[in-house]
């Protein structure tokens, strides 16, 4: 999927399925998707554990490729 298809994937998904997907399956993301799937969090005020949990998988990809 293209980034502009992710971001109109997610802004379709509810609250609550946005939240488990950042719960459960983040960890299987692309580091743009998860890229996406924060702002769009942040852009409902969904900012929850799992939103951290995104923002330290950013993280640890980061220094991966560095």
């Amino acid at each position: 999927m293209t980034a502009k298809e992710l971001k109109k994937r997610y802004s379709q998904l509810s609250d609550q399925e946005l939240v488990r997907i950042a719960l459960k399956d983040s960890k299987d993301l692309r580091p743009e998707a998860l890229a996406i799937m924060k702002t769009e969090m942040e852009r409902r005020n969904l900012m929850t554990d799992a939103s951290s949990g995104i923002e330290i998988q950013l993280k640890e990809m980061s220094r991966k490729t560095c």
